[in-house]
Formats: structure tokens, sequence, C-alpha cells
């Protein structure tokens, strides 16, 4: 259990790092990550899971992002806020702008 914890610990510590400092050379790894963060979120606690919704929903409004990404962006953050993503204060009015956009 202790190898779980440290490995799902390493992949959400990557997730976070390539959404946060990626430039252009890591837009291939967003897709990956992505569809990680919308399948494994429910496995984090909610503190961690908070710092992760607000990188993502950082990145989804910094733009220049392609559709394909944008779309993706958006599956995981509601990935991420359902479950226990529910206890979270967040505010989706932003993030339907850039559904809409």
């Amino acid at each position: 259990k202790q190898m779980q914890t440290k490995i799902l610990e390493a992949m959400f510590e990557a997730y976070f790092r390539i959404m946060k400092y990626g430039k252009e050379e890591a837009e291939p790894l967003l897709t990956p990550t992505f569809q990680g963060l919308g399948k494994f979120a429910h496995l984090i606690s909610v503190d961690v899971l908070g710092d992760l919704v607000s990188v993502l929903q950082d990145k989804l409004l910094r733009g220049g992002l392609s559709l394909d990404h944008r779309a993706r962006g958006l599956l995981a953050y509601c990935d991420m806020l359902s479950g226990q993503g529910r206890a979270l204060n967040v505010d989706p009015s932003a993030l339907l702008r850039v559904l809409y956009s």
C-alpha cells in the first residue's frame, strides 16, 4: 500500500508540473495528463485536488490550447469536481466561458 501511495504522489506531481510549468514542448503530454487527472482524481485528498483544480483552471483560462486540449481539460475539470471534488468551493463561470468560446 505504501508503494501505491508513493506512485500516486509521483504521478500527480508530474501532472502538476506539466500543467504549471509546461511550455510548447510539453504539449504532447497534456492529453495523457488530462486523461489521468480525470481517471485518478478520486484517489487523492481534497487539499491536493484543490491545488490541481486551480492549476488546471489557470491553464484553461490562459488560452493557447488547441480545441482538443481545451475539451479534454474541461472533461478532466468536470471529473475532478465530481465525487469528493464537490467539497471544493469553485466558481465554474470562468470555465463556462472557455467552453463556449
